[in-house]
Formats: C-alpha cells, sequence, structure tokens
C-alpha cells in the first residue's frame, strides 16, 4: 500500500494505532445507494462516503457479508 493511502486513510479515520491493508471502491446500502471506500485494517473494516457517511467496524464484530 502507498504511502499516500495510507495518509488518506489516517485523514480521514484518524486511528493512527492502525495500518491500512488495502481499499475498494464499493457501495453501502442503507435505504439508498452510498458509493464510497471500504478500507481495511488488520483489525477493522473501514467505510467512507462523500455523502458524510463513514464508519469504523472491528471483524470480530462481523457476523456475515453480503454481495
Amino acid at each position: 500500500m502507498e504511502k499516500v493511502d495510507n495518509a488518506v486513510f489516517q485523514n480521514l479515520f484518524d486511528l493512527p494505532e492502525e495500518t491500512l491493508f488495502t481499499w475498494y471502491y464499493c457501495t453501502w446500502w442503507k435505504g439508498i445507494y452510498r458509493p464510497g471506500t471500504l478500507y481495511l485494517t488488520d483489525n477493522l473494516i473501514c467505510f467512507h462516503s462523500k455523502l458524510s457517511q463513514h464508519f469504523a467496524i472491528p471483524f470480530r464484530d462481523v457476523a456475515a457479508l453480503e454481495r
């Protein structure tokens, strides 16, 4: 992962203890589609959308993923 990507991730989420592993463009569905970016670290799944939606979920709290 490039330093630029990690800097963007840190700027968005302010998680200095986390190191970015990879990221993907994706869409989050919650009533409407919200395009954004999915960031993966060793411990977290993070999502950021330009629609001001963002969150970080620990992997241990993930019960299922759907495509």
